[in-house]
């Protein structure tokens, strides 16, 4: 392994973005104790589909989620109601993935083996002249029913990427100049693999003992579930249920990008450059950029205690851990539910309608 500094595509943009968020993460090395609950539902939709390149089961899909939690929480420290959003990211990751698999035929996708995996494809590249190393993780390769091969990138979020994140992904125009030159195959573009994670709405029972009808933001499902649940039959509601279903192309969408050689091109170039600028200067440019990332970044608390004249080291000792002090994992208090699998029902199948088959 060699000793040169890395530079990733996510510490290139946290740089460039913030060079005060890049120091807390990469120097101070600060970790937000919180659960935060994006990134673990981003972890866990990773993990059942890294497992789903493998042809496990529903049953083997649910068991490996609820090890790789298990592993999640032995390294943390977590408060009750941490712990309580950790399992509900989870539960919510877990049902949300069965109708993934229900709503993409088998065959949409098929993953290509590089190197004897899948899924999950660590790469380490010394660009030509540089003193820094390329590292990240490709998600996947898989060839498209019409014989193309393509890069594969699972993305979840509240909202799904839009045309614009897409394009001007440094995260695509690293992967796709790294690749090949460590012999994965050549592909013809990208496919983004995007998952919603927010929430599916539940129906409402009203006082008349039947469900009410008004639009959902769900998933079938969850309704068929909640609707078994109260002890009626999900059939007697075919206009929620259709409603819902025409829905599912909200929560799943694959967007295939063929390659642009010039924008790649040029986001590889000003990713060099911000590896160089690092090298020279991440070590001790600490400027502070005040914007709307900061809505989403975990180390907010830290620089509003700055801007407003309060302890920013009394935050750092109250909400952060360091990673070379971090206290050995242990939960402070044990939740109710700490122990509990990802759930799962038997016998509930999605339905897929005609028109999304069409549509895919």
């Amino acid at each position: 392994m060699s000793d040169l500094p890395t530079v990733s595509q996510s510490k290139a943009n946290r740089y460039n973005t913030c060079k005060a968020s890049y120091n807390y993460k990469y120097n101070m090395k600060l970790s937000r104790r919180r659960v935060a609950r994006p990134l673990t539902f981003g972890s866990a939709i990773h993990k059942v589909i890294e497992d789903s390149t493998l042809g496990l089961d529903e049953r083997k899909l649910k068991r490996s989620l609820k090890r790789w939690a298990d592993e999640e929480l032995s390294k943390s420290n977590y408060f009750t109601a941490e712990l309580e959003m950790f399992h509900e990211a989870v539960d919510s990751a877990w049902t949300i993935m069965r109708e993934y698999h229900d709503f993409w035929p088998k065959d949409h996708l098929t993953y290509l083996e590089v190197n004897g995996k899948k899924a999950e494809h660590e790469i380490e590249y010394q660009p030509k002249g540089e003193d820094f190393l390329v590292t990240g993780k490709i998600d996947a390769y898989a060839r498209s029913k019409n014989k193309l091969k393509w890069m594969v990138e699972h993305k979840s979020g509240k909202n799904l990427l839009s045309d614009e994140d897409r394009w001007r992904s440094v995260q695509g125009a690293v992967y796709m100049t790294v690749g090949p030159e460590l012999g994965h195959p050549k592909v013809d573009g990208m496919v983004w693999d995007m998952v919603r994670s927010k929430e599916p709405t539940r129906p409402q029972l009203l006082k008349s003992g039947t469900f009410s009808l008004a639009k959902l933001d769900s998933l079938p499902m969850v309704v068929r579930e909640v609707i078994e649940a109260a002890g009626q039959n999900p059939n007697d509601y075919p206009t929620l249920l259709a409603s819902v279903e025409q829905n599912r192309n909200q929560w799943f969408q694959r967007v295939f990008q063929p390659v642009t050689s010039s924008i790649r091109d040029h986001l590889w170039k000003e990713f060099i450059e911000t590896g160089r600028d690092i090298l020279e200067n991440g070590h001790r440019n600490k400027r502070m950029t005040i914007g709307k990332h900061c809505s989403w970044c975990d180390y907010q608390p830290i620089c509003q205690a700055i801007m407003t004249g309060n302890d920013a080291d009394y935050v750092i000792e109250r909400e952060f851990n360091r990673a070379e002090t971090a206290p050995k994992a242990e939960v402070r208090k044990q939740a109710p539910k700490a122990d509990r699998e990802p759930k799962i029902k038997r016998g509930v199948t999605g339905r897929r309608l005609l028109a999304n088959k069409k549509g895919k």
